[in-house]
């Protein structure tokens, strides 16, 4: 009789059914993934640097209720990680230096980490997240789309119409957060539904900033802005 390494799991012999390899192989792929879980509680944590031997396991599965949003930082050599959030807050995966890769609560990630960088090596994709909007701002409501954000992949994507009863240049309207702000501050051209232009800053700190003149807004639309 022959087990699996990780969880003990007997493997088919080759009399009990002729497919064996392949179910065999499927056994050992599943207690590879099972052997190497490492479930965290982050209840009442905002960031967790994981040891070296915790920073060897392959599936990492934070669950528990955060402070807020939290980081896991690993300081693991050249691997692949698939990271499982069952919190209902946005955890970054990331070293102490380099870029992240964001996993949105209940979502499930592909990871690579090349010794400075986390990559996602499977498709990201965040589904749409309202903004909270600042200064006043508010969403136009009714049919129209509420402001928010999408990433999917690398690439970020904004939406929604807004209104303001006495916009003011300098007035932040929403401050995107890690993982969804642009690399380069950004100027970009809104339209409103007055067929007016209005001048937007996105910047790199996440804030979202109105720039034009000192106006009533109605309906300025984010629609279709994308943020490499």
């Amino acid at each position: 009789m022959t087990t699996t390494a990780g969880l003990g799991i007997t493997l088919l012999e080759a009399r009990q059914t002729q497919p064996h390899i392949v179910v065999n192989e499927a056994i050992s792929v599943l207690d590879r993934a099972a052997a190497s879980r490492l479930a965290i509680d982050m209840t009442a944590l905002a960031t967790l640097t994981l040891t070296g031997v915790q920073s060897s396991y392959t599936l990492l599965n934070p669950y528990g209720t955060p402070s807020g949003d939290f980081d896991f930082i690993v300081n693991g050599t050249v691997k692949q990680y698939l990271l499982i959030n069952d919190t209902a807050n946005v955890c970054t995966l990331k070293a102490p230096t380099g870029t992240v890769v964001v996993i949105q609560p209940g979502k499930t990630v592909h990871c690579y980490f090349d010794g400075t960088n986390m990559h996602a090596v499977s498709k990201l994709d965040s589904g749409w997240i309202d903004s909270t909007l600042l200064n006043s701002w508010t969403n136009t409501g009714g049919s129209w789309p509420n402001m928010g954000y999408r990433l999917i992949d690398d690439i970020i994507y904004l939406r929604g119409q807004i209104d303001h009863a006495a916009a003011t240049a300098g007035s932040v309207i929403a401050t995107l957060p890690t993982g969804f702000r642009p690399s380069v501050d950004k100027q970009i051209g809104l339209i409103d539904s007055a067929s007016n232009m209005r001048l937007v800053e996105l910047l790199t700190t996440g804030d979202v900033v109105y720039q034009s003149a000192s106006v009533a807004i109605t309906r300025l639309s984010f629609d279709g802005v994308v943020i490499s």
